[in-house]
Order: C-alpha cells, then sequence, then structure tokens
C-alpha cells in the first residue's frame, strides 16, 4: 500500500489552505494554515443569482485563486493539470505517489462519502496522500479529518470529473514537486496583503454573479429579492452554512484572514497589523452574526428576514470597502 514518506496530515479549518500548509509542512516549511490562506490571497466574495440549480441563490465565500497564487507569491509556477480519460488521471495520480510527491486534486465533495453530503462542492482541494491498489481505494488528506480518509477510486473519479457547478472538473491536479523556501517571507507576505486589498476592491460584474466589494454592495441591494425564490428557506440554509460552517473557519473566512495578519505582524513590524487583524475579527463577527440570521429565517415561516439580511450586508460592505481601502496603500 503505497503512502506518501514523511507526509504528516493536520486537521485544519478550510480544504484549500489546510492542503497547502500540508504540501508545505512536506517540504520542510513551516507555514500556518491562516499563513496559506493569507499568501494565497484567499479571500473573495461571489453572489449568483438565478444559478439555474438549488439553491437558486448562492454566495461563496474565498478566492478560486487560492492555490495559484499561493504558489505564484512563493516562485512556483502553478497550473491545473486536466485529464479528459479518467484512467490515465489515476495512473498518474498513483505514479505521482509512486515517485513521493503530494498531488493536489480538486473534487466534488458530495462524491466523498465520508462528508455524507447530498450538495454538490466542485472546490474541495484534498491531497492525495496514497493508495490501495487491492482495495481499489485512494487515501487522501481532507481538511478536518485526522489521517488519510479512504475512498473508492470510482468515487474518487465522480468527485474529479463533476459536471456540477460553474467550473465543471476535469481531473484536475497539480503535482507539488518542490516549494522552496523564500529568502525573505517579507517582501511574500506584503506583496500577498497588499494584492489581496487590490483584488477585493476590484469586484466584477460578471452578468448573473458579481465579485467581491461590488458583490456584497450588489447583495445589500437584492437581498430582499431573495425572499420571492421557490426555494428562499434553502438559500438561506445554504448561505449559512457557506458563511459559518462548509470549512471557512467561520466569519466567512475572514476569522482565518485575521489569524494570518496577527501572524504576520512580526515579520512586518511597519504595518499595523495587530490592529488590522483585531478590525478583520470584528468583520469576521459581523459575518457570523448574518449567518445566524439567514439560519433562523431559513426556519421562519417567511422570507420577510431578507429585508435585515439586507441591511447587514450593506454595512459589512462599508466595513470590508474601508479595510481593503487601507491596506491597498501597503508598498509591495
Amino acid at each position: 500500500m503505497p503512502i506518501l514518506q514523511d507526509f504528516r496530515h493536520t486537521p485544519g479549518a478550510h480544504c484549500g489552505s489546510t492542503a497547502l500548509a500540508d504540501v508545505a509542512r512536506f517540504h520542510g516549511l513551516a507555514f500556518t494554515e491562516p499563513q496559506c490562506f493569507g499568501i494565497g490571497e484567499g479571500l473573495g466574495l461571489a453572489v449568483v443569482e438565478e444559478s439555474g440549480g438549488s439553491p437558486s441563490h448562492l454566495l461563496m465565500g474565498r478566492s478560486r485563486t487560492l492555490e495559484r497564487r499561493f504558489f505564484e507569491n512563493l516562485g512556483v509556477p502553478f497550473g491545473w493539470v486536466k485529464e479528459a480519460d479518467d484512467a490515465r488521471a489515476w495512473e498518474a495520480a498513483r505514479a505521482a505517489v509512486d515517485a513521493n510527491i503530494p498531488l493536489l486534486l480538486r473534487t466534488d465533495l458530495h462524491y466523498l462519502h465520508y462528508y455524507k453530503s447530498k450538495t454538490h462542492f466542485t472546490g474541495h482541494v484534498v491531497v492525495l496522500g496514497g493508495y490501495d491498489e487491492e482495495r481499489g481505494e485512494a487515501l487522501l488528506a481532507d481538511t478536518q479529518f485526522p489521517g488519510l480518509q479512504s475512498v473508492q477510486v470510482a468515487d474518487l473519479a465522480r468527485a474529479r470529473t463533476s459536471s456540477h457547478g460553474m467550473q465543471p472538473l476535469r481531473n484536475h491536479a497539480f503535482p507539488v514537486e518542490r516549494l522552496p523556501a523564500p529568502p525573505d517571507l517579507a517582501p511574500v507576505l506584503r506583496r500577498a496583503i497588499a494584492a489581496q486589498a487590490r483584488e477585493m476592491l476590484d469586484g466584477k460584474d460578471l452578468g448573473n454573479a458579481k465579485t467581491r466589494i461590488l458583490g456584497m454592495e450588489h447583495l445589500a441591494k437584492s437581498f430582499p429579492a431573495w425572499g420571492g425564490a421557490p426555494d428562499w428557506s434553502w438559500c438561506a440554509r445554504f448561505a449559512y452554512q457557506i458563511i459559518e460552517k462548509r470549512g471557512t473557519g467561520g466569519g466567512n473566512f475572514r476569522k482565518l484572514y485575521a489569524s494570518f495578519l496577527s501572524q504576520s505582524a512580526a515579520t512586518l513590524p511597519d504595518l499595523p497589523l495587530e490592529a488590522w487583524a483585531s478590525r478583520m475579527t470584528e468583520i469576521a463577527e459581523a459575518w457570523t452574526a448574518l449567518a445566524e440570521h439567514l439560519k433562523a429565517l431559513s426556519e421562519a415561516n417567511g422570507p420577510d428576514g431578507f429585508e435585515e439580511a439586507a441591511a447587514r450586508m450593506g454595512r459589512l460592505a462599508v466595513m470590508e470597502r474601508a479595510f481593503f481601502e487601507e491596506a491597498a496603500g501597503v508598498s509591495p
């Protein structure tokens, strides 16, 4: 049963940054999960309305480019390797384990049985830690689960080729063959903080999707319309889960980012990072309060509470815009 040598999975809060922390430690870098999240500029916000699925209205709280930005900020070119043929994809995955190379995989967690999830989510990143040829199983390092989780190879293939979501999967994989220690971490952190702020301020209007601060400001106006959706209760419940429960670390990833800022303070003493961490913690707590409101709304007899959700989102948009306008002034 081939398993990566010297690989240790430490349970964490969020699939992407937990996986990055695992592979960083494998390559001798003592990065925490919040550091991986911050270096990867992981914060984001996307609002999708009339999604064509269920829930019909949804929001997502982290950047889809977390892995790319993490590796590129550390000087490692990144690109998901895609493979149309499932057999070749699994053969390449096994070869990576045999060569003692940790392999990042993008999956739909609906097909990973240990989650027992009825909901599809195609942004879930795991590390292939080994495989058992006799049992036909892959061994995955995954977020909060201790040790390696076994999953049938056939189920992993379904998870890696899911057509659900905005970006269907095609056996996305990235072999982390090297991850050199930066000679000086300070410019890496400084660059990531500045780029994260500029990214959040640079919202995009993608038709039925609005992103970042623009998305928050849009949602502050459009939240009441969610109450007219036939599945308004599920929309509210799913939004609560996305903000608070589904691997966010709480507060829509903002608690994770606050920890990153605090942990970076000693490396960047010229920046007011402890004060910024406190402000980001307040933002995270406001997100948590919104999530709890949406949870209660999902259990109510009617959708009237979306007006209050809109008001809360408006205040959050003001808080985040002010924060990132200040952070954008950091000199890379």
